[in-house]
């Protein structure tokens, strides 16, 4: 994780993700969501992809384990 983005903005994007996710999003789609509402502060897309993949698997949590 970059150290430009401050923890709270990590959480807030993996509850898009998760929000994304349930909408039938691709990661890809959701990445580039993200980009545009998170600019340079955006998660990489290997952890967008991670972290869709989490909820593809049946994770709930937003929370680091």
């Amino acid at each position: 994780m970059s150290a430009n983005i401050e923890m709270a903005d990590v959480k807030e994007q993996r509850i898009c993700i998760k929000f994304c996710f349930k909408f039938n999003k691709t990661a890809a789609e959701t990445h580039r969501l993200l980009k545009e509402a998170f600019g340079e502060q955006t998660l990489s897309q290997a952890r967008t992809f991670e972290w869709f993949k989490h909820f593809k698997d049946g994770r709930e949590s937003v929370e680091d384990r």
